[in-house]
């Protein structure tokens, strides 16, 4: 009985506001959503289904494997050279609660350098899908792109890597990276994978970033093609990854042979980025002349040194000091009895001038100092035992009056062209007599 007393009051008051022509309704609101409207958790995972080379020779070594707790595949090459195919057969799993797509695509990089990145742009690798049934194996069949496709969750993608080296291609690395070529490798560099949940697309304010490179399009010199370090060789504000004259020298890098070097658009003799100056102006180039600062034509090199025998500073030094006295007498006698003696006395020394490996060495000018009892300067070329003699000055004296002391002899240089004196590798440098 109260149930009822109740309802017919709620009725009664309905009824009131009808006839009052007093309006109600029910309270409503819109809830509206910018941005990404985050529904699960996004999880790839590379796997590997294979990976070889089609080299005969069985010279050639290519090596995967999966790093970053799966988000990252790792290539060693070694090896290296053109024309010979390499390929990896992967796997991209979906292992999340959402379905993924790659928005940004693939992002190539190195454990060393910018190696990975460098043969991506220049297409040296390339990354493709491959479509296989949708039955077999829980994969997705996708006929385009793959950035374009969507991935659901607990599905694949299968994958396949190719790397090839055309001779073409090969002459651009060996010229864009010398220190990469040598030897063939081994090369190791990185390919990761970027993805997002299907539905995240920018709604509200914020930068775009179009090719997935962490810059934004409006800071990106290159805002279509990945370049995260933003290299820009010319510093024409086009970065080096789609700049198709990175020297800015009028030739496009397609028909440049040192696209890096605007003062050149052929390696030459010397290679990009080192002129083919010719200092000497005898037709071989500084980089290759074993003379650059001397004439020779002929590059002779008799010790094969790789220094010109015209500019080829051999080392030389005394490799031994002779000294000995040279005296003359003339004596007066008186009824047979020795009276006295006059004497005409110098010094004299023999001087061998020698390479590093002690042989003689003619043609050397040597200049010396006598001291002591005489001083006198001399100089004299070595003959072919590398000798020279010096004399001091003559010394008189008398057996009434006699004398006593040294000649001396020290060597103060010793010259010859395309020679270099070494003091400190001498036996010696100065020899005394006593009288």
């Amino acid at each position: 009985m109260k149930k009822m007393k109740i309802s017919v009051l709620f009725l009664a008051t309905i009824l009131a506001l009808s006839a009052t022509s007093i309006s109600y309704s029910l309270w409503s609101e819109t809830l509206v959503i910018e941005g990404t409207a985050t529904m699960g958790n996004v999880d790839i995972e590379w796997s590997l289904e294979g990976y070889g080379d089609d080299e005969r020779k069985e010279i050639s070594s290519i090596y995967a494997v999966i790093i970053n707790e799966g988000n990252t595949l790792e290539i060693t090459l070694d090896n290296v050279y053109p024309c010979v195919n390499y390929w990896v057969f992967f796997n991209i799993h979906s292992k999340g609660t959402v379905p993924v797509h790659f928005k940004n695509g693939f992002v190539g990089g190195s454990s060393a350098s910018d190696y990975g990145q460098y043969l991506l742009d220049k297409g040296i690798v390339t990354i493709e899908n491959v479509p296989v049934p949708s039955e077999t194996h829980g994969y997705t069949v996708v006929t385009g792109p793959i950035e374009n496709a969507q991935l659901h969750n607990c599905y694949a993608w299968f994958g396949h890597l190719n790397f090839h080296l055309t001779n073409e291609l090969w002459n651009q690395l060996v010229v864009d990276h010398p220190d990469w070529h040598q030897g063939g490798g081994p090369y190791t560099f990185t390919i990761s994978i970027m993805g997002h949940q299907y539905n995240e697309e920018p709604t509200g304010p914020g930068p775009d970033d179009t090719d997935g490179d962490g810059i934004s399009d409006d800071q990106d010199n290159c805002p279509n093609t990945p370049n995260p370090d933003q290299n820009d060789f010319d510093g024409d504000g086009m970065g080096d990854a789609c700049d198709p004259d990175d020297d800015n020298d009028g030739t496009l890098d397609i028909n440049d042979g040192c696209p890096y070097d605007s003062s050149k658009t052929s390696p030459g003799e010397c290679g990009c980025g080192v002129a083919d100056t010719d200092t000497d102006g005898d037709g071989v180039p500084d980089c290759v002349d074993n003379c650059p600062n001397t004439y020779n034509p002929g590059q002779e090199d008799n010790d094969g040194d790789g220094i010109g025998d015209v500019c080829d500073d051999e080392i030389m030094h005394i490799n031994n000091i002779n000294i000995w006295p040279e005296q003359s007498e003339d004596c007066y006698y008186y009824m047979g009895m020795l009276i006295f003696c006059d004497y005409k006395t110098k010094g004299v020394a023999g001087i061998y001038i020698a390479d590093v490996n002690n042989n003689p060495v003619q043609g050397a000018e040597v200049f010396g100092t006598w001291s002591g009892l005489a001083s006198n300067s001399v100089n004299g070329i070595t003959d072919p035992a590398g000798l020279v003699i010096f004399k001091s000055d003559v010394v008189e004296w008398s057996s009434l009056d006699p004398i006593h002391g040294d000649f001396t002899i020290t060597i103060d240089n010793v010259v010859k062209t395309g020679w270099i004196y070494d003091p400190s590798a001498n036996v010696e440098t100065s020899d005394s007599i006593s009288i």
